[in-house]
């Protein structure tokens, strides 16, 4: 029983182990800006009904990061809603469905819908009070700080002190948001008048951007920073960086790359669907072989059946016949015998004795013998001792 237990705990690791060392390889080809690469590894995750949940839940949540980083919001949330239906299958239920809320206030940051996430502040405070990761929670007091920037009259030092908390922990648990924070930061510095702090914000951004090959996040910082430069009358500065943005949309290109994904991923759903189909025939005509065998087989035994019976009924008719054929051969024998022993016996007996054998026979007594045949009791006796030598008989009733 512990050898049983054993390998199926070493097979369900290595089944985990298997789903964890795709995705590790799927976020490396994210970051090396190869997300055709990235859902050709995640496919046959989602396409399989050998996955589980949970590793379904990632391979979407890894498909919704990378639409993201496309700005193709629709289908980024589209895929985090995928992720999110199977997320709730698994004993991670609660966390995922927090993760999934955050992740969608997330987005209209991503947008600069600063009026959705505002509009969210009851829903945050819901969720601050529930047992939270720290990575999640730092997303969280982020999104507060958005909440306190977008309220009139507010404490905005009180938004800057959540942006540094959850920038130090992101900084260990997803340090690849902090261009997204660095961003807000950049918003909240221009809010104080904070000059060079707004500059110091930017410059850390693109560091995490590019460390991370975020280059829509790089796109976006350079944009908060040109508007930045524009509005205090930097023309020549917003210039340069529209430039800088213009070239990074032209080479990243994220609409052409999103429309090759969406060709790809509709292409591998179309061969899918086909070898699904394909399977399914094969399986049908399996099925079909094996129920037309069977078939065969007790269509076969059913004859050989049928033939072993009729053979065994003519065995015992033949046993019959034979056994008829020897009792009339014995009854034949017997009463040929039978014929030739009275027959013989007809030639060494008198006809008294004769007539005393017949009387013996009618189980007549000595005495009655005597009285009919007109002879004495002992004459009949005398008659007997020589019948039972003559036919080598001991009793009367051998006559």
């Amino acid at each position: 029983m512990k050898i049983l237990f054993f390998f199926f705990h070493f097979a369900l690791v290595s089944q985990l182990s298997h789903a964890t060392n795709i995705k590790e390889q799927a976020q490396q080809y994210a970051v090396q800006l190869k997300f055709d690469k990235s859902i050709l590894l995640l496919h046959p995750i989602i396409a399989s009904s050998h996955s589980s949940d949970l590793e379904k839940y990632e391979a979407y949540y890894e498909k919704y990061q990378i639409y993201k980083l496309l700005y193709n919001y629709s289908e980024a949330v589209y895929n985090l809603d995928l992720a999110r239906k199977y997320g709730i299958k698994t004993a991670l239920k609660n966390q995922l469905i927090i993760r999934h809320e955050l992740e969608l206030l997330l987005v209209a940051c991503e947008k600069t819908d600063y009026v959705l996430i505002a509009e969210s502040a009851d829903k945050i405070h819901a969720i601050k009070k529930k047992p939270l990761q720290e990575r999640d929670f730092a997303i969280l007091i982020f999104l507060e700080a958005i909440v306190l920037m977008e309220q009139k009259q507010t404490d905005l030092e009180r938004a800057q002190t959540l942006l540094d908390q959850s920038i130090d922990l992101l900084k260990i648990h997803e340090p690849q948001y902090l261009p997204i924070v660095f961003r807000t930061k950049i918003r909240l510095h221009i809010l104080l008048d904070q000059g060079q702090k707004v500059w110091e914000s930017y410059l850390q951004g693109i560091q995490y951007a590019k460390q991370f090959n975020r280059v829509t996040y790089s796109i976006d910082l350079h944009r908060s920073m040109s508007d930045y430069q524009k509005s205090i009358g930097n023309f020549k500065k917003s210039i340069e960086l529209s430039k800088v943005i213009l070239e990074s949309v032209t080479l990243y290109n994220p609409t052409r790359i999103g429309s090759e994904l969406k060709y790809l991923e509709n292409d591998l759903k179309e061969k899918h669907s086909k070898l699904v189909l394909e399977t399914r025939r094969q399986k049908t005509y399996v099925i079909i072989l094996i129920v037309v065998s069977l078939a065969s087989i007790i269509v076969i035994l059913i004859m050989v059946l049928r033939k072993r019976r009729k053979k065994i009924a003519c065995i015992e008719q033949q046993n019959v016949d034979l056994r008829l054929n020897l009792e009339n051969l014995f009854n034949a024998e017997t009463s040929d015998d039978q014929t030739n022993k009275e027959n013989s016996y007809s030639y060494t007996l008198t006809n008294r004795q004769k007539e005393i054998i017949e009387l013996v026979k009618k189980n007549k007594s000595n005495k009655q013998i005597a009285k009919e045949l007109f002879i004495s009791e002992n004459t009949v006796k005398y008659h007997l001792k020589i019948i039972y030598e003559l036919l080598n008989v001991h009793k009367r009733t051998d006559l």
